[in-house]
């Protein structure tokens, strides 16, 4: 077993001398900082320990919330006296807790083995109710193939899984005061074309367009998902676009909403018998749930967020038996 361990202090590795010595464990030291980037790298059958000594509050929520989300056994360390209740950990998901006293003479073999057979539980049952959520989202698109990595396949007629992105502009209530007329429209088509050209790289098509709000189509291979970094991007950007890109002088806000689902498919403007329960779904998550300024995954979409935003899509809630996943204040 590889016991990979963060940490600045020089003693991290006599801390677990008595590890080094068995043939049973490799030891391998990393910095703090590492974390983030290390632990996408780390195997499920490796164990991590983190040494968050002398971190602030906020640098601790942080950090724990890194290795809560990653689906790795871990344990924290505390070389040195410190206010935090031990159970904190525990409940966000730690299998071990190393305090002054047991990180200088208690980390042995057996120690080790006993952390990883507890966490090991508890990983199980997270697996288990990872399989029933795929196993839901299966049933679901029963019947459909794969979109595929572009339009390449799609045909008007045949039914497909996509990933399906509802983007809506928040402000639109006051734009419809502000304009009138022609001026609306104008402003509507300026905002129409401009969304396509920011999510057509990566393959999106309006598929729907009513009242300033979009219906996106993304060709889905079963692998990925990158349109949620470019919506990412749109958020954090758009002080920069809105004056950019517009010449209103007016701070554009969006909430975005993405599902990945099936539907028969149909060229733009020959969708309207389509009868689908992923475009009712996406359409009532968005006018009814979603939230200004962010960005939420069902949890069939879940799965496919960008490896940098592990952390950053906490559950929110259940909406319509399934589950909400929301990134919020996005500056």
């Amino acid at each position: 077993m590889r016991i990979i361990v963060f940490s600045d202090n020089k003693n991290a590795q006599e801390w677990f001398s008595k590890i080094e010595k068995s043939k049973s464990f490799t030891l391998e030291i990393a910095p703090v900082n590492n974390l983030k980037k290390g632990i996408s790298c780390i195997k499920r059958e490796d164990l991590v320990y983190a040494d968050f000594t002398g971190m602030t509050d906020a640098a601790i929520k942080k950090n724990i919330r890194i290795l809560s989300s990653s689906e790795r056994i871990f344990g924290i360390i505390m070389s040195r006296e410190n206010h935090v209740d031990p159970a904190y950990f525990f409940h966000e998901g730690a299998s071990d807790f190393a305090g002054k006293s047991i990180i200088k003479d208690c980390m042995t073999p057996q120690r080790i083995k006993n952390v990883f057979d507890y966490g090991s539980q508890f990983f199980i049952e997270s697996q288990s109710e990872t399989e029933t959520t795929d196993q839901k989202a299966l049933e679901e698109m029963q019947g459909y193939e794969l979109s595929g990595s572009d339009w390449t396949s799609v045909k008007s007629g045949n039914d497909y899984i996509f990933t399906f992105m509802m983007i809506e502009l928040d402000n639109k209530s006051d734009i419809k005061k502000r304009f009138l007329g022609k001026s609306v429209e104008i402003f509507s088509r300026e905002l129409h074309d401009f969304l396509e050209k920011t999510f057509s790289p990566v393959g999106g098509r309006i598929w729907m367009w009513n009242d300033m709000t979009a219906l996106f189509l993304f060709p889905f291979d079963g692998k990925k998902c990158p349109a949620i970094f470019t919506a990412f991007e749109l958020l954090l950007n758009r002080k920069i676009t809105s004056f950019e890109e517009f010449d209103y002088d007016i701070l554009l806000s969006y909430k975005i909403s993405f599902h990945i689902g099936s539907t028969t498919y149909h060229d733009r403007g020959q969708t309207g018998k389509i009868i689908s329960d992923s475009i009712n779904s996406i359409y009532h998550l968005s006018s009814n749930y979603a939230k200004s300024g962010s960005i939420n995954l069902t949890e069939n979409v879940l799965k496919y967020r960008p490896e940098e935003f592990t952390d950053k899509f906490p559950e929110y809630g259940e909406y319509e038996g399934r589950k909400i996943y929301r990134m919020l204040n996005v500056e």
